[in-house]
C-alpha cells in the first residue's frame, strides 16, 4: 500500500467576502491527484467562490491555497495560491 499521494489543491481555512457577504468561511480542502471531487450545496453556499479562489480571478481574502504544478522535466511542486 502506497503512503497517501501529496495534494495537488489544497485550501486551509479559505475566506472570501463580498461586501457583507461572506461566501467562504474558513474552508479546508485537500484534492490529491487522481481522486474526484463534487462540490454540492444550495445557491450561495460559496462553490463558484471556491473554484474561482482556485483558478485565481478572485483570490481569497485570508487563509492559504496551493496547487501543484507541473514543470517541463515532469517533476511537480507546490505554488501558493494565495497566503
Amino acid at each position: 500500500m502506497h503512503p497517501p499521494a501529496e495534494p495537488i489543491v489544497e485550501f486551509i481555512g479559505a475566506r472570501k467576502r463580498y461586501g457583507d457577504t461572506e461566501a467562504l468561511k474558513g474552508v479546508d480542502l485537500s484534492v490529491r491527484a487522481g481522486e474526484v471531487l463534487a462540490l454540492l450545496g444550495p445557491n450561495g453556499a460559496g462553490k463558484t467562490t471556491s473554484i474561482s479562489s482556485h483558478a485565481r480571478p478572485a483570490p481569497a481574502d485570508g487563509g492559504a491555497g496551493a496547487s501543484l504544478r507541473s514543470r517541463a522535466d515532469g517533476s511537480a511542486r507546490a505554488q501558493p495560491l494565495w497566503a
